[in-house]
């Protein structure tokens, strides 16, 4: 088995130490960006659901 130095090695552990920073930045982005999702989806139902009452309403009034 090969003996490596000190500095690859603490060059090793510095770069997964910035690849596991940027794993964890990426997978913040992407819960943000599922929560702003949700979030549209959510709003987007309440506006469904808003015209579809309005709509209904428009058709009682002209059908009265």
């Amino acid at each position: 088995m090969p003996v490596y130095s000190n500095r690859f090695t603490v060059q090793v552990a510095d770069e997964r130490a910035g690849l596991a920073k940027q794993y964890t930045e990426i997978m913040s982005s992407v819960s943000d960006a599922e929560a702003a999702a949700t979030a549209a989806a959510a709003d987007a139902a309440d506006a469904a659901a808003s015209a579809e009452a309005a709509a209904l309403s428009a058709a009682f009034m002209f059908d009265s």
